[in-house]
């Protein structure tokens, strides 16, 4: 009933969402569990507005808004005189946009090692917590890949952690394994590189923390191509890349951290991505990766062009030109002057 009612007042222009570029989906509200964030314009009749909902929501449901645990979060061109002007008009004294929504950062101003650290912070209470107890080798080994990895898994699904705080988190890592009753340090008898690689050459199979950083950024890449019509594709595709897609995507002029930190998934992605023919005309024979191979890959080679089928091999640009006019069948006649036989 609450969405039905700021939908209601989006579309009679009641509310207004927050839009990050031309063309993005209006954001009024965003909701997970009892956490709800809502957005509108500073103007006293959107306040209203908005406080009139809650407040109807708040009767029929019987769940009533606490404003003293609530925070408002202003944008940067609202003056101070009219920040207390709102936050007397809501009843809200709280402001927000410092500390943690949803276990991450509600805003990335400044250095991000520094915003970041608290990943190294927990880290730490963890091992000071398990110091204590008397582990065998294989106890530590399983505190460190079911707990201790765990732990930033949720933020770097999100953003690409600096290599700094990457390394930080893997020193603390390697601490905690070679650390003993007798000596507070250990001795490292091995780099944490080599505990990382797979048993069977010769590691512990410890998850590589860059590298799984990018293939968790690159679950978020593929969501944005296979799922299109999510909130997040939608928002980001009109930001960043809306005349191409997502793997295809440049970086862009004054990219988000979020998006900075996805893009660095694109190479992975791409080296694992094939494209689905279909009908053919939306893929390019030259450019995209789509013969049938491992890895995918592009068109790279040709025969020897004969004199008289140079004019047609120019006109051919996407994979349905090689194609009968039924779709269903190949122009064998032109494949097999212009393509390779493994092609």
């Amino acid at each position: 009933m609450l969405v039905c009612m700021l939908q209601k007042a989006g579309k009679e222009g009641k509310i207004t969402g927050l839009t990050v570029a031309k063309g993005t989906p209006s954001v009024s509200h965003l909701l997970f569990a009892d956490d709800s964030i809502f957005y509108c314009r500073e103007k006293d009749e959107e306040f209203q507005c908005l406080l009139s909902i809650l407040d109807e929501y708040s009767i029929a449901s019987g769940q009533r808004i606490n404003y003293q645990k609530s925070s408002i979060y202003f944008g940067k061109r609202i003056l101070q005189d009219r920040k207390s002007e709102i936050k007397q008009l809501t009843g809200i004294n709280e402001e927000g946009g410092y500390s943690f929504y949803l276990g991450l950062p509600e805003a990335f101003g400044g250095s991000k090692i520094t915003i970041l650290g608290y990943l190294k912070e927990r880290l730490q209470q963890k091992f000071s917590g398990w110091q204590a107890n008397f582990l065998s080798s294989g106890g530590k080994e399983i505190l460190l890949k079911a707990v201790a990895m765990a732990l930033p898994t949720y933020t770097m699904s999100c953003f690409m952690l600096p290599k700094a705080v990457c390394q930080q988190l893997a020193s603390l890592m390697a601490d905690f394994w070679w650390r003993n009753k007798r000596d507070s340090r250990g001795m490292h008898w091995k780099a944490w590189d080599q505990l990382s690689k797979q048993k069977n050459e010769g590691g512990l199979g410890f998850k590589g923390i860059e590298t799984f950083n990018i293939a968790l950024l690159g679950k978020q890449l593929w969501r944005m191509i296979t799922c299109p019509s999510t909130m997040m594709a939608r928002v980001f595709r009109s930001r960043y890349f809306s005349k191409t897609d997502p793997l295809q995507a440049k970086l862009g002029s004054r990219p988000s951290y979020a998006w900075r930190s996805i893009f660095a998934a694109q190479e992975l992605i791409k080296k694992g991505a094939r494209m689905v023919i279909g009908d053919g005309k939306s893929t390019d024979i030259w450019q995209t990766q789509w013969l049938h191979s491992k890895s995918a890959r592009s068109l790279q080679q040709v025969r020897q062009i004969p004199q008289h089928l140079r004019s047609n091999v120019s006109s051919l640009t996407k994979v349905n030109d090689l194609l009968r006019d039924n779709g269903r069948e190949w122009r064998r006649d032109i494949l097999g002057e212009i393509f390779l036989e493994e092609v």
